[in-house]
């Protein structure tokens, strides 16, 4: 009863966060080096260590795919532009079929920019919106993974963000995707695009909800996945911030069953 009393009162005294760190879409990526993944419109600051754990599976045909990933990652805003980087320092992969195999090494590397190009964030008063353009190449840093090619990607778009409110932030992206593999044979490309939205909203100082629906078109089939996506957020200190998060398809052509993420954030 005591705990239930200080609960209440936490929330009754707590106030919303304004942190724009904690604000912005649920960014799990499906594709490697995140391609096509939401990100924040908001330039920010940050260096970030964050677990991945994937689970795929074909029950008719006898197949599954169990993926880890850690991912090493760190954003640099100068003005309305944003430098980024993330680097798989480890991706580990058991396949489970009639001839099982598995692998652990380096995974993909990513680097890209965002800029903003239009906003009122930071006006006391106004609605704050911001909209942003932005690029994100992946490169086969996963030395070892493939023995006849190496494959390049990039991904390019529009991001926009809305904050009615100071607990409340409403976002969307549109970004295309486009990859090719480079070999001693023909060289083998695929476009396609992403697009999605959802909110993210702020009840107590050191916590943040968001959900997000994204889709991923015309890639490797017409619907290649709709996935829903969730996230919490907890503000530990005016620096770091820790972050659970889960995807899962629910139509489409994609296999996976699910992805869950727990990464930790430090504000620079």
């Amino acid at each position: 009863m005591i705990a239930l009393v200080a609960l209440v009162a936490l929330i009754a005294t707590a106030t919303p966060s304004a942190s724009l760190a904690d604000i912005g879409p649920v960014s799990i990526a499906f594709q490697d080096g995140g391609l096509g993944a939401a990100r924040s419109a908001v330039p920010r600051s940050e260096v970030g260590f964050t677990g991945l754990g994937f689970l795929l599976a074909d029950f008719d045909n006898f197949y599954g795919d169990l993926k880890a990933r850690a991912l090493l990652s760190g954003r640099w805003a100068m003005g309305e532009l944003e430098l980024s980087a993330d680097v798989e320092v480890l991706r580990a992969e058991l396949v489970i079929s009639s001839l099982s195999a598995g692998r652990v090494g380096l995974g993909t590397t990513a680097i890209g920019a965002t800029y903003r190009i239009n906003g009122t964030s930071g006006i006391k008063g106004a609605a704050d919106w911001d909209l942003a353009v932005t690029s994100r190449i992946a490169l086969p840093t996963d030395f070892g993974a493939r023995e006849h090619g190496a494959p390049f990607g990039i991904d390019y778009g529009a991001l926009i963000s809305w904050r009615p409110r100071d607990d409340v932030e409403v976002h969307g992206h549109l970004l295309g995707l486009a990859s090719a593999q480079i070999s001693d044979g023909p060289t083998f490309g695929r476009i396609g695009f992403t697009l999605g939205g959802g909110a993210s909203w702020s009840p107590l100082s050191w916590l943040t909800a968001g959900a997000d629906l994204g889709a991923q078109l015309a890639y490797d089939d017409a619907l290649d996945r709709l996935a829903l996506a969730i996230a919490l957020r907890f503000r530990v200190s005016d620096a770091v911030a820790i972050d659970l998060s889960a995807s899962k398809p629910l139509a489409g052509e994609d296999r996976t069953l699910a992805v869950g993420a727990l990464g930790v954030r430090v504000g620079f």
